[in-house]
């Protein structure tokens, strides 16, 4: 399925259990479609939801609202099947919006250019905790529901620095949140990281093509595992797979390789696993991931016969971003 958005887009979500897809443009607009096995794309609504670009966008309330977040400081709550306001937020942060996660039922989580992470009770349509966790912009945020943790991550500006702020939040309720953080300079700019599964383990894809290993403890520091000679050209996205034994990267290189956790040693190499440069890489199943490149080119690998399954030509120009379904099985390139 394709759509010309008229704009670019710079977050899409899916809805919990409709087939719907909700994209925030560049514009300031919020663009609802919903997509059938004939392999359309019909779009539902098109909202004025902010003045400046939208940033984040998340269905909340099992998929009866839509909340965005801008870079004019607003956020909005908007009603899915109607299109009206339900809630809007004119300054929710002094700082633009980038980032929005759901915490649970009735609780969101939002970042900024200046590293303020809020925490939202949408029930009361109010802020409940208010964190400055960095000094840069909020790059991603990730909750464990299992330990109740939110982890807001951030890039320095010249990308050369890992630094996680860990921080309790208990139903939105924790009055003394812990924060640990850990800061460790990588010796060149990173494309990409992604932390273990289960384990204090962080691997970051570097602009000379190699790829770190980090173990993280509770006192707040950062130890090198692993170092790997990757790939010739950058190493542009990285990915715990196999429940955290093996690390799949990406390169400009056009190659992807399988690394062990444990030894550090070569899995797997495809050295011309595409025709370009292999900008994305995100897990689809246990035993399948997909990847995306410079000309918008989208491969399906069986990460068992190590070779790809299906490929599709989705684009003319480079995948920036991909997103997998797994009720609906399906996977969404922009």
């Amino acid at each position: 399925m394709e759509v010309d958005l008229g704009a670019n887009a710079f977050g899409i979500d899916f809805h919990p259990s409709k087939n719907l897809v909700a994209a925030g443009l560049i514009d300031g607009q919020l663009h609802l479609y919903r997509y059938d096995t004939e392999s359309s794309l019909v779009r539902e609504r098109k909202v004025r939801a902010h003045k400046e670009s939208c940033r984040a966008v998340r269905f909340i309330d099992g998929g009866q609202r839509i909340v965005t977040a801008s870079a004019d400081c607003s956020i909005l709550a908007t009603d899915v099947e109607t299109g009206a306001s339900v809630a809007r937020l004119e300054n929710a942060h002094e700082d633009a919006v980038n980032t929005l996660i759901t915490v649970t039922e009735t609780t969101i989580a939002s970042g900024d250019d200046k590293g303020c992470v809020k925490i939202w009770d949408t029930r009361q349509r109010s802020c409940s905790h208010e964190f400055n966790v960095h000094e840069d912009y909020i790059s991603d945020m990730t909750f464990a529901s299992d330990t109740m943790k939110l982890v807001a991550t951030r890039t320095s500006p010249r990308f050369r620095k890992i630094i996680k702020n860990l921080f309790c939040v208990v139903d939105g309720t924790s009055p003394n949140p812990s924060f640990l953080e850990m800061e460790i300079d990588l010796g060149a700019n990173a494309f990409g990281i992604d932390f273990h599964p289960s384990k204090n383990l962080v691997a970051a894809g570097l602009i000379d093509g190699q790829l770190h290993l980090y173990r993280y403890d509770t006192e707040s520091s950062l130890v090198r595992e692993r170092k790997v000679r990757a790939h010739k050209e950058s190493c542009r996205a990285v990915r715990f797979i196999d429940d955290g034994q093996r690390i799949v990267t990406a390169s400009a290189d056009c190659s992807i390789l399988a690394t062990d956790v444990e030894t550090g040693a070569s899995v797997a190499r495809l050295e011309n696993a595409h025709e370009d440069a292999v900008n994305t890489l995100i897990t689809v199943t246990e035993t399948t991931i997909a990847s995306g490149d410079d000309k918008g080119c989208v491969k399906i690998w069986d990460t068992r016969q190590r070779s790809c399954s299906h490929e599709f030509n989705v684009h003319e120009d480079y995948i920036s971003d991909m997103t997998f379904v797994s009720d609906t099985m399906k996977l969404v390139a922009t």
